[in-house]
């Protein structure tokens, strides 16, 4: 697959796909660094997937992304929880425009490749947790 990139309301993003994952980059001249998140659109569904959707960053991030970075008094020192967080890329722009708290939520097939964005992306605080019934990580 070819690398694209994109300018949305100053928002540069950038995505290249290897053979089985991927990493998009979020810059911003308002972050401090540039947020890098992981995808896994072709990994091989597991028992406890779901349907994989959360496997994959979708378009909508990068619109909520780009809403964000214009407007960051939404989520400035406020908690955010993400409900049904897939890959954390909401959840994490969240935290990076100045969420004070931000908790990412989802099923417990999807909390590997969220804590992984987490780490990749760790001067941002979150937390991750399965639901509907799941401990806080």
């Amino acid at each position: 697959k070819c690398a694209m990139a994109a300018h949305v309301h100053g928002l540069d993003v950038r995505s290249w796909r290897g053979h089985m994952d991927g990493v998009v980059t979020f810059a911003h001249a308002s972050l401090a660094a540039p947020l890098h998140f992981e995808q896994r659109p072709e990994s091989i569904p597991t028992d406890g997937d779901a349907d994989g959707t959360f496997r994959r960053i979708w378009p909508a991030s990068l619109s909520f992304g780009a809403h964000l970075a214009s407007c960051p008094d939404l989520v400035r020192g406020k908690s955010v929880v993400e409900l049904g967080a897939g890959s954390g890329v909401a959840g994490i722009l969240c935290a990076a425009f100045g969420a004070e708290q931000a908790w990412l939520t989802d099923l417990p097939a999807a909390l590997p490749l969220i804590e992984s964005n987490v780490a990749r992306n760790e001067r941002v605080a979150t937390r991750c947790t399965a639901w509907p019934s799941g401990g806080a990580r």
